[in-house]
């Protein structure tokens, strides 16, 4: 009950006194794994779902509650494993196949989670979070049609989804339609007016068709909820670039620098204004530099 409510500190003490008494019951493990992922204490949790399946062999439940554990500890294959022997007791699990799909979504197998996402639709057409993670596939393989046709039926079965506003805005982005990506962003505002993301992403838009006056009315807005955001400082940079005020767009980039040291964005664009603009070749070099140093750093964690 307690783990229901949301309440896991109730709950961890619930289920070890529950388990002092009796150490077989399962469904003990079962919420008081549920509570340690809640916490993100991810190897507890696991250790629970364990004993939990040592008493309940090829139980679904625990074997799907484990495959979210990994996913969210970063073991996308011992998820894949849970999930598959899950699909051999249930075949036609349409959250399975979503979670399924989630894992190699985050191994970026993207093929394989379009597969996974398609088959659960198959299996339950109202499934919001196949479509709206099935846009993201397609979104990311630069499919921008097929992404803006998922988002749309996510919003055609919840219509403050404000995520899928966002995305369905980004996709528009992609595809150079700024006017109707500003309006999805403002759809996704109407419901959230502090929706961080999608002020951002409006501001970065109205950048795009040279409205620095807006830009700069929504990135200050998206400063007033996230304070530290490089992207905000970072885009603010862009306003005051396009604007002509090379001095105020270079306090901005630094300030993003600031917040975030590996924005190699910020590092490109100070190099083209003290380049082109301030005529400071040395703080221009200075900038490429280190925009060079972090794309290798990238480069050698992606191997």
């Amino acid at each position: 009950m307690y783990h229901l409510q949301g309440r896991n500190d109730e709950t961890l003490e619930l289920c070890k006194k529950a388990l002092a008494l009796d150490p077989s019951l399962m469904e003990a493990h079962l919420n008081l794994g549920r509570a340690y992922r809640e916490k993100r204490l991810y190897d507890e949790a696991l250790d629970e779902l364990r004993q939990a399946l040592t008493l309940s062999p090829d139980n679904v439940v625990l074997l799907e509650e484990m495959a979210v554990v990994y996913n969210m500890k970063g073991s996308y294959d011992s998820a894949i494993e849970c999930l598959s022997r899950a699909l051999r007791h249930t075949p036609d699990s349409a959250r399975i196949y979503t979670i399924l799909a989630t894992s190699y979504k985050l191994k970026k197998q993207y093929q394989k989670a379009i597969e996974g996402y398609s088959r659960a639709l198959a299996l339950d057409p109202t499934l919001l979070e196949a479509y709206y993670n099935l846009g993201i596939c397609y979104q990311d393989l630069t499919l921008y049609p097929k992404a803006i046709e998922c988002y749309k039926k996510v919003l055609a079965i919840n219509s403050e989804y404000i995520q899928a506003y966002n995305n369905l805005g980004n996709a528009y982005s992609a595809l150079g339609n700024h006017d109707q990506a500003i309006g999805e962003y403002k759809k996704a505002l109407a419901v959230k007016p502090d929706y961080y993301q999608a002020l951002v992403n409006l501001g970065n838009a109205y950048n795009k068709k040279g409205w620095c006056p807006q830009a700069e009315a929504s990135l200050h807005k998206a400063l007033q909820v996230a304070p530290a955001s490089a992207r905000a400082y970072l885009n603010l940079g862009d306003t005051y670039s396009l604007k002509g005020q090379h001095q105020e767009a270079i306090k901005y980039y630094d300030i993003a620098l600031k917040c975030n040291p590996s924005l190699i964005t910020a590092h490109l664009h100070l190099a083209d204004i003290y380049a082109h603009k301030v005529k400071d070749q040395k703080r221009a070099d200075y900038h490429l530099k280190k925009a060079a140093s972090l794309k290798a750093e990238k480069t050698d964690e992606s191997h």
